[in-house]
């Protein structure tokens, strides 16, 4: 809609696109209030793959647009000519700078709705600009990151009927996720010259829309698991139901990523590669592409537990360190076990605060017994002790008991040597009921860190208080780091433990319950962000993580660095936030393994593999079992081209974790990358077994 012209704006001394609605049109209310729509929607986006709009105005009736003018061709140019069907390289990195401004736009509260590549112009140096928010939706922004939906009109079928959602194809409810199923037919297109959905009229294309499905396309010249991996995101996108696609544009432009890597790997291995290479032998290293599972590691989600021994860590820290093993309950009451780890995890976020100890987090606890297949043990053995000591690199162990009786709580608890069994002291705290547990467990921790206290202060007190910073307080109430109501925290322990043990979707109705009860419960809005994350809800997980975010100052020191990283890597243009914020948490507290797989993760995301791998090479040696970290570790190393460490890595973990599923899938799928297609078939059969 409207007339664009060449223009020169004198003022700004450049030359513009000058975008006029006629004035026979200007009396058209409707058509008025779209242009002008646009010019608001755009004048409030920066980014370099979006056209800026330099001015709006009206002259003598007549409305305009000063935009930038763009030196160039449209995107539909380049597809028609079989430019990028060509060039998948290209392609992907075309689509990544759209899928980049969209993120932009809907992270303002902005939905295109009339994504095609007419709205698309490639500069003069190749580049990406998307143009045309003239169908924009202005929709408030929740929590600066998402965007909530708005109804359309019924009556009123906004769009080009080829790139049309479902749903915007039947004049219902809109959202940033139609712009994604646009930009999935976009992409098809860019890969395959043709349209996924067609029809002889525009309601046989609607038809074809709503209830067809799109071909597979024929992705020839691509090395087969770059192909299947584009074919997986386009399908996604094109998911009918907007419950299945992506839910937020930020995930799309991590798996675009991740498949332009795999396209460069896989395209440079094969070019050094024999025709038919032969199956690789038992003890050889054959030079393998590793598939990375770029997601970022979530706080007690997904370890992957298995019954085979990982390598010793060491104690790496200066600092005294301690694990705090599961409560017994001696009570004979099922009803109070789940203080045997709610009191572990209220000794752990007390503890955690300390500059003068490294304390074993829960999550690396529960990841260790469960690979020790001790998880359930309602009794904690000496021999467990030991292993879980060695595994861990700590020194000290903490044990703990609990009786009751009225209404009355007695807490024992003992410190020990985990190498000797050497009992260095003993406590004993009463509280008189389940509302007094915050008070007497903070008493019984101030005790503990007694044990540990360093006079001049330890390294976490130096880096908070260096000169220049604003004083923090590293010692603060359960209440006041927590919540104060045990009922909420009661809620918030049911969750963790499920959490913990991979059930996500169970556990978040408990953290729903612990912020219902007490709405400022910091910890468990970064329990529900972190368990949202892990099931691909992930406007949900930027809603929650935003939540924490500005809640703080009711968290531990290692938990707020932590939510930041984690909120802040979500966020493409945030992503040297993230890294600030995670690299803290790994200086802070070194033992914190999620913040330091998510910082390896970032450096690998920003072509930092260096720093990837130095931060990688600890979580190794330290003996981490979870999966994903392990092909991302492998991707780094392909990336540093060194292919024979990037496959020990995924040949060290399939042998240390026989019976781990997702091990043997990134194993095959870097075969399938060498066409190494019988290696591949045993690998991912192995797979489907478990």
């Amino acid at each position: 809609m409207g007339i664009v012209y060449r223009a020169t704006d004198t003022r700004l001394n450049r030359d513009v696109a000058l975008k006029v609605l006629p004035a026979e049109l200007t009396s058209d209310r409707d058509r008025r209030d779209r242009f002008i729509r646009e010019a608001r929607a755009a004048s409030a986006l920066e980014h370099p793959n979006i056209a800026v709009i330099h001015d709006v105005g009206e002259v003598d009736g007549v409305s305009f647009i000063a935009m930038e003018l763009i030196r160039g061709d449209k995107l539909g140019a380049a597809i028609h000519n079989g430019q990028l069907a060509a060039n998948p390289s290209r392609a992907l990195d075309i689509a990544i700078e759209i899928a980049e401004a969209l993120a932009r736009a809907h992270s303002q509260g902005i939905v295109h709705r009339d994504m095609k590549p007419a709205n698309v112009m490639l500069t003069e140096d190749g580049h990406a600009k998307v143009i045309d928010f003239g169908l924009a939706k202005l929709i408030a922004p929740v929590d600066g990151d998402t965007v909530t939906a708005a109804a359309t009109d019924p009556k009123l079928v906004l769009g080009t009927v080829a790139y049309m959602a479902p749903e915007q194809a039947r004049g219902g409810t809109i959202d940033h996720r139609t712009d994604i199923f646009s930009f999935g037919i976009l992409l098809y297109e860019m890969f395959g010259r043709t349209l996924p959905f067609k029809g002889t009229s525009s309601i046989e294309t609607m038809h074809a829309i709503l209830h067809e499905p799109a071909a597979p396309l024929r992705l020839q010249g691509m090395p087969p698991v770059a192909a299947a991996e584009v074919q997986r995101i386009i399908e996604k996108c094109l998911a009918k139901d907007p419950e299945a696609r992506y839910q937020g544009m930020k995930d799309l432009v991590v798996d675009l990523r991740t498949a332009r890597r795999r396209l460069d790997s896989d395209a440079s291995l094969a070019a050094t590669m024999p025709i038919a290479p032969a199956a690789a032998k038992p003890g050889k290293s054959p030079l393998l592409f590793a598939a990375a599972t770029v997601a970022l590691l979530a706080v007690g989600g997904y370890w992957l537990w298995n019954s085979r021994q990982p390598q010793v860590a060491e104690a790496t820290g200066s600092r005294p360190s301690v694990a705090v093993m599961y409560f017994e309950n001696n009570t004979g009451d099922k009803e109070m076990d789940w203080l045997r780890t709610g009191l572990t995890d209220m000794l752990v976020t007390d503890l955690s605060q300390s500059p003068d100890v490294e304390v074993l987090s829960t999550d690396r606890l529960v990841q260790i017994l469960g690979s020790m297949q001790k998880l359930d043990d309602r009794v904690v053995s000496f021999d467990t002790v030991q292993e879980v000591a060695k595994r861990a690199g700590v020194k000290h162990v903490m044990l703990g008991s609990y009786i009751k009786a009225g209404d009355a709580i007695r807490i024992n608890l003992k410190l020990q040597e985990a190498s000797t069994g050497k009992i260095i002291s003993t406590e004993r705290v009463d509280a008189a009921n389940e509302a007094s547990l915050f008070p007497t467990m903070d008493d019984l921790t101030r005790r503990l860190k007694a044990q540990f206290a360093a006079p001049a202060g330890g390294a976490v007190a130096r880096l908070f208080n260096r000169p220049g910073a604003v004083p923090v307080v590293l010692d603060r109430d359960l209440k006041d780091v927590t919540t104060s109501s045990v009922e909420a925290y009661r809620a918030y322990a049911a969750g963790i433990e499920l959490h913990q043990r991979g059930r996500p979707v169970d556990a978040i109705p408990h953290f729903q319950r612990a912020v219902e009860l007490d709405p400022d419960f910091a910890l468990a809005y970064v329990k529900m962000a972190v368990a949202s994350g892990n099931i691909g809800r992930s406007n949900d997980r930027d809603a929650f993580a935003k939540k924490a975010m500005d809640l703080t100052s009711r968290l531990t020191p290692r938990e707020r660095y932590y939510i930041e990283g984690y909120y802040y890597s979500s966020r493409i243009e945030d992503t040297s936030r993230g890294i600030e914020a995670y690299s803290k948490a790994v200086e802070m507290y070194p033992d914190h393994s999620a913040s330091r797989t998510n910082l390896a993760l970032l450096y690998l995301r920003t072509d930092q593999v260096e720093k990837c791998i130095e931060h990688y090479a600890i979580l190794r040696e330290r003996g981490f079992e979870f999966p994903g970290a392990v092909g991302n570790m492998s991707a780094c190393y392909t990336a540093a081209g060194s292919d024979a460490e990037a496959i020990n890595v995924l040949r060290e973990f399939v042998e240390r974790f026989p019976d781990v599923e997702l091990g043997w899938v990134n194993l095959g799928l870097a075969q399938m990358s060498l066409n190494q297609f019988d290696d591949a078939e045993r690998s991912l059969k192995r797979a489907l077994e478990l």
